[in-house]
């Protein structure tokens, strides 16, 4: 438990800081814990190929980690959205080229990982940079970790104390539909807190239309929180591991840390792209 309480305020304290600061700080850490999520989700999936040494790194892996990088550096140059587009899919060329060069040393389900763990997690997460770069971004990427921290944590509570009916029985047996409940009207009353916070400082005025904006993103985001918690059990169920690695102490893996996070990200960079 010491450990746990212990990298966990480390973890906060970190992205309090790179969340602050915004550009620099914030791309870079982003950056690394892109390739070490990237890293779990390529030893899950067996990539390196499980015929290699679990201490070398083939051609497709290399490949993968080196489009992540490409891919911060082309964020951080404010490359554009096509530009950004185009480098994806060169970078899933080259993967096929790869898997054709070297037939039949990997499988079709190791060409298809290597492509989505660039998905689902440097180019989701990287929507966190993106977010904070907007305007009005300093404020409104503090939801992601409200629909994703807070929501966690008025689920446990929640869930222990009230839970009774089971949320996803095979997936993960310990979440509750109860729990499942209070972890979104947590994050709701917690963003509609925050929301007040942020329109007193900002305009002086609370706005009744952007409380009811804040409630429903709060509410939309600590549901897909949920989504995400339970896609990343699914993945390692499916492989019948515990935790994605142990890189945090009392946490497990990037994976096991930020699976939910990966998710919100982009659900709320979308949403304040369109209203």
């Amino acid at each position: 438990m010491f450990k746990r309480v212990l990298s966990g305020t480390v973890l906060t304290v970190m992205a309090v800081a790179a969340l602050l600061e915004g550009h620099y700080l914030l791309i870079i850490c982003l950056g690394l814990v892109s390739l070490a999520g990237q890293r779990e989700l390529y030893q899950l999936t067996c990539i390196p190929n499980k015929n290699l040494s679990k201490s070398r790194m083939d051609a497709l892996a290399v490949s993968g980690y080196t489009l992540t990088v490409l891919y911060y550096i082309a964020l951080f140059l404010e490359s554009s959205p096509q530009f950004l587009f185009c480098l994806l899919l060169a970078g899933l060329l080259i993967m096929m080229l790869i898997y054709v060069m070297v037939y039949p040393k990997y499988e079709p389900m190791d060409l298809f990982s290597g492509f989505f763990a660039i998905i689902y997690i440097p180019v989701m997460l990287s929507c966190i940079y993106l977010l904070r770069r907007t305007d009005g971004g300093q404020f409104m990427v503090w939801f992601v970790f409200v629909g994703s921290w807070v929501c966690d944590t008025f689920a446990y509570f929640v869930g222990s104390t009230l839970g009774k009916h089971k949320l996803a029985p095979v997936l993960s047996p310990k979440k509750s539909v109860e729990g499942a409940v209070g972890g979104v009207a947590g994050s709701v009353i917690v963003g509609l807190i925050y929301g007040c916070i942020v329109m007193h400082f900002k305009d002086g005025v609370i706005n009744g239309l952007y409380l009811v904006n804040y409630a429903l993103l709060s509410a939309v985001a600590a549901v897909f929180s949920q989504v995400g918690d339970l896609t990343a059990s699914a993945f390692k169920r499916h492989y019948d591991i515990k935790d994605y690695g142990n890189i945090i102490p009392g946490h497990g893996g990037i994976l096991d840390r930020f699976d939910s996070v990966i998710v919100i990200a982009p659900l709320i960079y979308i949403f304040v792209l369109i209203f």
